[in-house]
C-alpha cells in the first residue's frame, strides 16, 4: 500500500504545485519606486519597458515550458500593451496603505519627463484601468483571471520621445490644473549612445537640377498649447531658408512642414504637431524637408492634365469617371457636386445626394467597414460650395499634386483640400468661378527632399509647472459636532474621477 499512498501524493503534487506556482507567478514583483504622497498614498512604479510590445506580469519563463509540459496548465494573468517601436511605457500602480486597497490614479492627465540639460518630452498616452479590467480584454492578454485578491489600478504612461541617452530621468505627473502630483525617477532599462552626425555651419546650401535651397538660420522658441484647462509646452522650430534660379531669389517655391530627429532619434515636427521635444545634449539634429513648387511657377506640358467638366446645380451629385497617368502616378476625378448639397459616397463613389441650404462651409464624417475581401469607405460631405473628390496614390515625399481653377478674372487658382476619407480628396474651390463649365488643371511634380544638419540651440523652457495642492487637514477651529471625513477620503472633492483618452482613462 505504501507505493499506492506514494503515486496518489505525487499526483496530488502534480495537481496542486501548477496552480500554486501560477499565484506565485502572478504577482508583478515589488515595485521598483515608493512614493509617499498626502493621506497615506502610496505611488508605485511598478515596471518600466521598453520596446513596441509591452508585458506587464509574470515573467514567460518558465511558463512556456510548463504549458508544454501540461497543456491544462492555467493561463498567466499578462498584460499585453503594443506602442510604436523604441517606446518606454511606465506602469504605476496606486495604493492606500491604511486601508489595504487600489485606488485609479484618476486625476493624471499628462507626464513630462526632464533630463538634466533641460530638455522636455510630453507623454504620448496615458490609461487607469484595474487589473480585471486589462486581463478580460482581448486585446490586451485574453480572456485571463486576475491574482486573487487583487485590488490593483495600474496606470500606463506612453513616451515615444524621452532622454534616451540618460541612464536616469525625471517624470513629472500633471493634473487637470498642470500642478506636480508627483515627480519620479525613472531608470532607463536602455540607454542609447548618439549617431555621428555632424553639424554643418549656416548658411547651408543643397544645389538641385532645379533649384538652389539655402538654410540661412533656424530659431526656436516655445508655445503653451491648451486644451481646456491643459496646458502643454510646444517647442516651435522656425527656419530661414532662401531659393535661387541661377543665383536669382525666386519665389515659385516652398517647404511643406520639416520633420525633425536628434541624434538619439527622438522625433519632433516644425509646427509642433507632434508633441515632444528633441534633446539638447544630441550632438546635432537633423532637418528635413520637402521641397516642391507653388501653384504660380511654370510647368512642363507632360505633369499637366486640363479636363472640362459640366457644372452640377445645387443639390446634386454626379460621378466621374476620369483619369489620367503622369509620371506613373495615375489620378483619377472620382465625382463632383453641386453647392448646398449633402451627398453620400461609398469609396468615393457618390450613392445619393439632396439640397441642403442651412449648411456653412463644409461638414464631414466617414466610416469603415470590412465587406468580405475589402475594406468599404463610407462617407457623407455636406457643403456650401461646389467640392470635386479626387484619388490618386499617397507617396508625399515623391511628388505632389496641385488641383487648379479657372476663375472670373481668367487666372487659376488651386482648389483646397478640406477632407479625406480612405484614399479619396474632397476639393473645394471658394474664390468665384465663371458660369459653364468647369476649367481644371490638375498638376504633377517629384517633390525634392533635403536633409539639413544642425547645432541643437533650443533654449530650455522658462515655464516651471507648481506641486499640486494637498487635502487641506481639518480645521482646528471646526466644531465638534462637524463630523470628521479625513480618513475616508483621497482626494479633493474638485479632482476629476473619470477621465479619458489622452487625458487618461478610468474603470470606475
Amino acid at each position: 500500500m505504501t507505493w499506492l499512498k506514494r503515486f496518489f501524493a505525487g499526483i496530488c503534487l502534480l495537481i496542486v504545485f501548477p496552480l500554486l506556482l501560477a499565484v506565485l507567478l502572478s504577482r508583478s514583483g515589488s515595485p521598483t519606486q515608493r512614493n509617499d504622497l498626502a493621506n497615506g498614498l502610496s505611488l508605485n512604479i511598478e515596471q518600466v519597458t521598453y520596446g513596441d510590445r509591452h508585458l506587464f506580469g509574470p515573467p514567460e519563463f518558465p511558463i512556456g515550458i510548463l504549458k508544454q509540459i501540461i497543456p491544462n496548465f492555467p493561463a498567466m494573468p499578462t498584460i499585453n500593451h503594443g506602442t510604436r517601436a523604441e517606446s518606454l511605457v511606465v506602469w504605476l500602480s496606486l495604493e492606500d496603505k491604511k486601508e489595504e486597497w487600489m485606488m485609479p490614479l484618476t486625476n493624471l492627465v499628462h507626464a513630462i519627463a526632464r533630463d538634466q540639460h533641460g530638455s522636455r518630452f510630453v507623454s504620448n498616452n496615458i490609461e487607469t484601468r484595474d487589473e480585471k479590467y486589462w486581463r478580460f480584454r482581448a486585446d490586451y492578454g485574453g480572456n485571463q483571471t486576475p491574482p486573487p485578491g487583487s485590488k490593483k489600478f495600474i496606470s500606463l504612461i506612453t513616451l515615444e520621445q524621452y532622454p534616451k541617452g540618460e541612464s536616469t530621468f525625471e517624470l513629472d505627473l500633471l493634473d487637470r490644473d498642470n500642478e506636480i502630483i508627483a515627480t519620479l525617477t525613472i531608470q532607463n532599462p536602455v540607454t542609447k549612445s548618439p549617431k555621428d552626425w555632424k553639424a554643418e555651419p549656416f548658411p547651408i546650401t543643397r544645389e538641385t537640377k532645379e533649384i538652389t535651397i539655402q538654410l540661412q538660420s533656424f530659431t526656436n522658441s516655445w508655445r503653451i498649447q491648451r486644451s481646456g484647462r491643459i496646458q502643454s509646452e510646444i517647442p516651435q522650430f522656425i527656419p530661414s531658408l532662401n531659393f535661387l534660379q541661377n543665383e536669382k531669389p525666386s519665389k515659385h517655391w516652398e517647404a511643406d512642414y520639416g520633420v525633425m530627429e536628434d541624434s538619439f532619434g527622438n522625433i519632433a515636427s516644425e509646427g509642433g504637431d507632434q508633441e515632444g521635444n528633441l534633446s539638447l545634449n544630441a550632438n546635432t539634429w537633423k532637418v528635413t524637408y520637402d521641397f516642391h513648387k507653388k501653384a504660380t511657377a511654370s510647368f512642363p506640358p507632360e505633369h499637366i492634365w486640363e479636363v472640362a467638366l459640366e457644372r452640377p446645380e445645387a443639390g446634386q451629385s454626379q460621378e466621374l469617371k476620369l483619369s489620367k497617368t503622369m509620371m506613373g502616378v495615375t489620378i483619377h476625378l472620382a465625382s463632383i457636386t453641386g453647392p448646398k448639397t449633402k451627398a453620400v459616397f461609398i469609396d468615393g463613389i457618390p450613392q445619393s445626394s439632396s439640397l441642403y441650404e442651412t449648411v456653412t462651409g463644409m461638414n464631414f464624417t466617414s466610416s469603415s467597414m470590412y465587406g468580405g475581401k475589402k475594406f468599404i469607405h463610407k462617407s457623407t460631405v455636406s457643403s456650401s460650395e461646389m467640392h470635386i473628390g479626387i484619388r490618386y496614390p499617397t507617396r508625399q515625399h515623391e511628388h505632389r499634386v496641385l488641383m487648379l481653377a479657372k476663375t472670373e478674372d481668367e487666372n487659376y487658382e488651386p482648389l483646397l483640400s478640406r477632407y479625406q476619407s480612405g484614399i479619396d480628396r474632397y476639393m473645394v474651390l471658394q474664390k468665384k468661378i465663371p458660369e459653364g463649365k468647369l476649367h481644371l488643371k490638375i498638376i504633377i511634380q517629384p517633390v525634392i527632399q533635403e536633409s539639413f544638419m544642425i547645432e541643437p540651440s533650443l533654449v530650455p523652457p522658462v515655464h516651471q509647472w507648481t506641486r499640486a495642492k494637498t487635502i487641506p487637514n481639518r480645521d482646528a477651529s471646526t466644531p465638534v459636532t462637524c463630523l470628521n471625513l479625513s480618513e475616508y477620503y483621497n482626494q479633493r472633492l474638485k479632482d476629476n474621477i473619470s477621465v479619458f483618452g489622452h487625458d487618461g482613462s478610468s474603470s470606475i
